[in-house]
Formats: structure tokens, C-alpha cells, sequence
């Protein structure tokens, strides 16, 4: 192939990644602003609302990589349109008018609304994606929610009254739960049906991993019919635990594959025994290895700090997830 066609083929292959955003019905990004390189002053007077059009399409398909999950878009999305009201209340109606003081407003409202530390983390997280994605596309020069982070993390190193910051659980957002839902979809690995329910099942319910592993096949039969199962967790104290029912197929799936009697266990090993707690915690640390996912905490803990998350996010009461993960203490969950 001749230098001048090679040249032909990699336009073609950019014309084919350009996306088109209109801004007072023109062409925010063309075939030529792609080739010639970012227009920081494109996105004068852009409008909040073709913002999230634009974001919306993005999420769908974000640089080639999988695209996030409808129950992921609708929970980026009921985050990002909050902030815009926030915004317009506040009579901001453009873009380029957003900054980390705009930023820090939002967040300190959010935190003297009551929102507990598990939902204001994933509607932070919603925000900032959708600054990666104006910087991505060159709608913006810069993400003002990193500037607000490290303002926020300088604050946080200073000790106060002798008593270091409290942090927050580490928890996977809803892009990297795809991330990791995806890796294990893909996967040819002969237990990857088990370690998807497994995961998924995790992701759903919040159980703890000695909960986990005390299911037997006819208590996963009952979750895929009422979306509850009863446990028994600490303290020898019986509770039924909900299930947010977002990756239930991968459990039917797998029970599907699965030729055991009721009452013989849900999860197996590699040798037919009834799981224990630290092969649960080397699957899931192993997927996320995988998958390129580094926390500062994982196995179990992570997907169950995740689950309390999500079921904050779609709206359930602290009490309600106070129950379902079984604390004994609200403060407990609220932390």
C-alpha cells in the first residue's frame, strides 16, 4: 500500500470515530477540527442540555471500549442531570462557566442535605465522568473535578483535634463494574459461568462471603423467584437479605449448568466441595487483576461496600440498608 493510500484509510478510520455536537444547530466537531487538533475556544455559550445529549450517546459507546449498561447510563445520568439542576438554579446555563467552585458548591449542599457518604461518592463519580468525557472530546480544557479533588484531598491530610480524616470504603463505580462483568463475560475460563453468578450474585445482595458460601442450589432457586433469600449472619442472627436484581441472569445461567440436589451447595471448588471464604476472596481478586481494577481493599469487602452503594443510589432508605447488609449499628452503614 502506497504512503498516499495508507494516509486515505487512517482519515477514513478517524472520520468514522469523529462525534458531531450541536451548539446553536452548528457542528461543534468536524472531520477537520480532529485532524488539525483541539479547539479550546469551541465550546463558548455550549449549553448544559447538549451536554448530556452528547454524554449520553458517549456512555453507549465510550472510545471503542464496552459500552456501559443501561442500569449504569440511567444511574450516571439521574447524577449528572441533579448537578444540572444545581447548576441552573444557581443560573449557570453554560459550560464554560463550571468550575471547582462550582464543584466544592455542589458537594457541600449534597453533604448538608444529608446525603449519606456511599451515595455523595457515586454522584461525584457521575460528574467526573462526565468532565472526562468533555475533556475527551475537547469540549473542555480541563476536568474541574480533579481540581476539586485535590483541593479536597489537601484538606483531608490536615489531622484535626489529633484524629485523622475518616475515609470512605473503597467501592467499584458503575464503569468498572462493567469493566468486570465484561472481563468475565468474554472469559472461555471453564468456571466462568460460577464466578459471574458469584460476582454478580455479590453485586446484587451484599452478602458477606461466609453468607455467600452457606447457599445451597435451592436458596439461589428461591433468590431468582422472589428476589430475597434468608441467611443466617453474625451472631447466629437469621435475616432476609433483598437483592437488587440487576445481574440475576448470570445466576439463572449458571444454575442452569448446575446438576446438584436442593439442598447440596451453591458454590463449589474446582473439587466438588462446598466453597470456603478465602477461594471466594481469591476469585474475585483474581477477575479484578484481570480486569486491571487495584483498590485498596477487595475480595468481598469491595463488592459488599459496592452493593451498599448501589442500593443507596437507586434510592433505598439507610434503615433498609442497614437491614439488608445486617450491621447492628446505622453508623455502621453510614460510614
Amino acid at each position: 500500500m502506497t504512503t498516499q493510500a495508507q494516509e486515505r484509510v487512517n482519515v477514513d478510520k478517524r472520520t468514522a470515530q469523529v462525534r458531531h455536537f450541536y451548539v446553536d444547530n452548528r457542528v461543534l466537531s468536524t472531520l477537520n477540527s480532529q485532524i488539525r487538533g483541539p479547539s479550546m475556544n469551541a465550546t463558548a455559550n455550549l449549553s448544559l442540555q447538549t451536554v448530556i445529549s452528547g454524554f449520553k450517546r458517549w456512555l453507549k459507546n465510550p472510545d471503542g471500549r464496552h459500552p456501559y449498561s443501561e442500569n449504569t447510563i440511567r444511574s450516571y445520568i439521574r447524577g449528572v442531570l441533579d448537578f444540572m439542576s444545581f447548576l441552573e438554579r444557581n443560573h449557570v446555563d453554560y459550560l464554560d462557566e463550571v468550575n471547582e467552585t462550582w464543584i466544592k458548591a455542589y458537594y457541600k449542599t449534597l453533604k448538608a442535605n444529608g446525603m449519606s457518604n456511599s451515595t455523595l461518592t457515586a454522584r461525584m463519580s457521575a460528574i467526573d465522568l462526565l468532565f472526562t468525557y468533555c475533556f475527551i472530546e475537547e469540549i473542555f480544557d480541563e476536568n474541574p473535578v480533579f481540581r476539586f479533588k485535590k483541593q479536597l484531598h489537601e484538606q483531608n491530610r490536615r489531622v484535626r483535634g489529633g484524629r485523622a480524616p475518616v475515609k470512605l470504603p473503597p467501592v467499584l463505580y458503575p464503569h468498572k463494574q462493567d469493566e468486570l462483568i465484561g472481563s468475565l463475560m468474554e472469559s472461555e475460563h471453564k468456571n466462568a459461568v460460577r464466578d459471574l453468578a458469584l460476582i454478580g450474585l455479590l453485586l446484587d445482595t451484599g452478602l458477606r462471603t461466609s453468607e455467600l458460601i452457606s447457599l445451597d442450589v435451592i436458596d439461589g432457586r428461591n433468590l431468582l423467584q422472589t428476589g430475597m433469600v434468608r441467611v443466617l449472619g453474625k451472631g447466629n442472627k437469621e435475616r432476609v437479605v433483598r437483592s437488587l436484581r440487576r445481574n440475576e441472569q448470570f445466576l439463572e445461567d449458571y444454575l442452569s449448568s448446575v446438576d446438584r440436589g436442593d439442598r447440596e451447595p451453591l458454590f463449589v471448588s474446582t473439587h466438588g466441595n462446598r466453597m470456603r471464604q478465602n477461594t471466594v476472596h481469591g476469585i474475585i481478586n483474581r477477575h479484578l487483576h484481570r480486569t486491571g481494577i487495584e483498590k485498596p481493599q477487595s475480595g468481598g469487602h469491595l463488592l459488599r461496600h459496592t452493593a451498599a452503594s448501589e442500593m443507596l443510589a437507586a434510592g433505598w432508605s439507610i434503615k433498609k440498608v442497614q437491614e439488608n447488609l445486617g450491621h447492628a449499628s446505622l453508623m455502621t452503614t453510614e460510614r
